[in-house]
C-alpha cells in the first residue's frame, strides 16, 4: 500500500514523501520522494504492476516508486496530435495483460 505525502508550494501539491507499507514485516516506511526536482504530485487513476505504483502527472510522464522505495523513475508520453499540447491532463493509467 502506498500513501503519497504532498506539500502545497506556490500553488502546487508536490510529493515530498511516500510511505510504503509491506504486508510482509506489516510496518510502514516512509521515504523522501526520488523525483528531482519533487515535481511529481498524484493526477488521475494509478495502478500497481510488477513492482510499482504507476501514475499519471499533468507534465507528459507517468511518475513510478517501487514497493521498496528505490527505484523512481518518470517515463515521457508521446504527446498528442494538437499542435497547442501544453500537457496531457487526460492522461489515465492502468495494465492489461502485463503491460502498462
Amino acid at each position: 500500500m502506498f500513501q503519497l505525502v504532498h506539500v502545497e508550494i506556490k500553488g502546487e501539491h508536490i510529493i515530498e514523501v511516500v510511505e510504503i507499507y509491506s504486508s510482509e514485516t506489516n510496518k510502514w516506511v516512509l521515504k523522501e520522494s526520488g523525483w528531482k526536482p519533487h515535481w511529481a504530485f498524484f493526477f488521475g487513476r494509478s495502478t500497481f504492476l510488477n513492482g510499482s505504483l504507476h501514475f499519471p502527472t499533468p507534465f507528459d510522464k507517468v511518475a513510478s516508486v517501487d514497493t521498496g522505495g528505490q527505484s523512481w523513475r518518470d517515463t515521457v508520453v508521446r504527446p498528442g496530435e494538437d499542435d497547442n499540447h501544453d500537457h496531457v491532463f487526460g492522461l489515465l493509467v492502468g495494465h492489461s495483460q502485463g503491460r502498462l
